[in-house]
């Protein structure tokens, strides 16, 4: 499940992608990650024509590990 994040200034869009990342370190240790995704391609078939959308996940960070075949440590 994802929600959605808006913003109407590339300022404010640019901020919440870097502090994604700030999280994602803290979350780390509680083996959970956000994973975010712009919405670009799908601007007008949600009405966002003119806004910064993006699609927002939390994930197991263990989920991570199994996509790419690491093992669990």
């Amino acid at each position: 499940m994802s929600s959605l994040v808006v913003f109407n200034d590339i300022y404010k869009s640019d901020a919440f992608k870097k502090g994604v990342s700030v999280i994602n370190k803290q979350l780390k240790k509680h083996e959970l990650r956000v994973d975010i995704k712009f919405l670009k391609d799908k601007e007008d078939e949600h009405g966002l024509k003119g806004k910064f959308a993006w699609a927002v996940s939390v994930f197991p960070a263990f989920y991570e590990r199994r996509l790419n075949n690491e093992p669990s440590s």
